[in-house]
């Protein structure tokens, strides 16, 4: 037999044992992958949904229970937690979509998920922000903040944050819907809709 030929039949035969090694490999790096974005997130979520329901909701009853839990720094806490909650609610809907690979519940729920996903960032900012400066006026002027530092004014504070987060969301949530090629709940921008991305990338990085 010609040596050339053994040598080429072993250089094949190498070249295909690679290539299906490759492709095995390939395989179940994708089916590795699959399965933790099928299983392993959606579990994660719903024990995060679990925990902070109750974590939240109790911190919620004991401010709204008790008379004197009702301090400046407790209000903003207090709307902490709701905006916490208001995410909870949502993780089971987004365990699922991770669970199953596309959005079943339809557009409303999908916008609903939406908003409380971005207002639940935004008011935790926005009362963080607040709460940073409230304590600035508490240790710094602990005398000439008192008129200020009242909870009548935090709540109205609050309320403020509320409105305001609201306000920056409403894009999002009006312009939410189910996908039609990948059945996903995300945003449909409209024309043009570079500038509309750039804007909610500019508001997912923003340092606030």
């Amino acid at each position: 037999m010609d040596p050339l030929y053994i040598s080429t039949t072993f250089t094949d035969i190498n070249v295909s044992f690679s290539t299906n090694s490759t492709d095995n490999a390939t395989f179940m790096d994708f089916s590795a992958s699959s399965s933790i974005h099928s299983v392993f997130i959606p579990i994660i979520y719903l024990l995060v949904c679990v925990i902070g329901l109750s974590g939240n909701t109790l911190v919620i009853y004991v401010v709204l229970r008790y008379a004197k839990m009702k301090t400046v720094t407790n209000i903003y806490i207090l709307n902490l937690a709701i905006a916490d909650v208001l995410f909870m609610l949502g993780l089971p809907f987004l365990a699922t979509q991770n669970a199953i690979s596309y959005w079943p519940f339809g557009t409303f729920t999908c916008r609903l998920v939406t908003a409380f996903d971005g207002i639940n960032q935004f008011t935790s900012i926005f009362c963080l922000t607040v709460m940073s400066l409230d304590r600035y006026l508490a240790v710094v002027h602990p005398i000439k903040s008192t008129k200020w530092r009242q909870p009548r004014i935090a709540k109205l504070i609050s309320m403020a944050v509320w409105t305001l987060s609201f306000l920056v969301v409403l894009p999002m949530i009006i312009f939410a819907d189910v996908q039609e090629d990948f059945h996903t709940c995300n945003m449909s921008w409209p024309d043009p809709i570079e500038i509309w991305s750039a804007v909610q990338l500019t508001m997912d990085n923003s340092p606030w």
